[in-house]
């Protein structure tokens, strides 16, 4: 649990917030847990160029 808690206080500074369930849900049944994040969409960083595929033109 104390991975969990220090990922959602992470979480909670990065979307400036002071509600942890706005950051992290925890859903734990029969030893099995359900975790979602919740970030701002301007935390995901994309800096790869564009996937450009060539492929060669079948001429007959």
């Amino acid at each position: 649990g104390k991975g969990l808690d220090a990922i959602q206080e992470d979480l909670k500074q990065l979307n400036d917030t002071v509600y942890p369930e706005e950051s992290l849900l925890i859903f734990q049944q029969n030893n099995q847990f359900q975790v979602t994040l919740f970030f701002k969409k301007d935390l995901l960083v994309n800096d790869l160029p564009s996937l450009k595929i060539k492929r060669k033109a079948n001429v007959e």
